[in-house]
């Protein structure tokens, strides 16, 4: 999970974890480690696991991740570089192909 950024143009923000479940949290936590990522927001369907990692981020520099439910309303935002997908198994292509086709860099398990 190797990022090729510009660090010199500030950090790179994810444009969301979409999918913060189980794995969705473990690559949540990953991302974390890196100090040129900004998580800045997190999307489940489900509320429990939105709030979940929600609050995995509140420690980073650029404060806690906005929550959203819907993943269609991540990924038409302009202000976000990348979205990690780790949806279940069967909902990979749709927002991982919706993301590469708004201009977003992806990174799906």
């Amino acid at each position: 999970m190797a990022l090729a950024l510009d660090t010199r143009l500030g950090p790179y923000a994810i444009g969301a974890q979409i999918g913060v479940g189980g794995m969705g949290r473990s690559h949540l936590t990953n991302f974390q480690l890196h100090d040129d990522v900004q998580i800045v927001t997190v999307c489940d369907v489900w509320d429990v696991n939105r709030r979940r990692a929600q609050r995995m981020t509140e420690k980073q520099a650029g404060g806690a991740a906005t929550m959203e439910p819907d993943f269609r309303r991540v990924i038409e935002r302009t202000d976000l570089d990348a979205v990690i997908v780790a949806t279940v198994d069967h909902w990979h292509a749709i927002p991982t192909v919706m993301a590469c086709q708004a201009g977003k860099d992806v990174y799906v398990e």
